[in-house]
């Protein structure tokens, strides 16, 4: 599937995501979510005092709509077969690109497969883990 971005050109998905694509989403969310523990460890930071501030949201398992950044930048790199920019497509590009694209696409994957409610598109661009519909060609 092609979206068409808002800022011009576009970003091609995979048309369907296999049972080991969102296996390695899961895994390589979990992995980030480590590293993240390690990092508020090592600085120091209380991480039950942090949850306990946050409250329990977030992901909760298979089946649910809510998504962490982690797994949406994991289901970004996974879904992601090319797009019309010139550099190639790795983790570090997707990370890179404007934030009101990323927030389109990952609207659109939601709708594509499936994966929540899309956001309106009011709020296109609010935060790196709010999108907007897409257009397939």
């Amino acid at each position: 599937m092609k979206i068409e971005l808002p800022s011009g050109g576009w970003w091609e998905v995979k048309d369907k995501l296999s049972h080991g694509d969102h296996r390695w989403i899961a895994e390589r969310a979990q992995e980030d979510a480590l590293g993240l523990v390690g990092r508020i460890e090592k600085v120091g930071l209380d991480l039950e005092r942090l949850r306990s501030m946050w409250g329990s949201g977030g992901s909760n398992g298979a089946g649910t709509t809510a998504t962490s950044p982690a797994e949406e930048d994991a289901l970004l790199e996974k879904a992601t077969v090319s797009w019309s920019f010139p550099e190639p497509v790795t983790r570090e590009s997707i990370l890179a690109r404007e934030e009101k694209d990323v927030a389109f696409v990952l609207n659109g994957l939601r709708a594509f497969y499936g994966l929540g409610v899309p956001v309106p598109e009011r709020d296109l661009g609010k935060s790196l883990s709010v999108g907007g519909s897409s257009s397939p060609s």
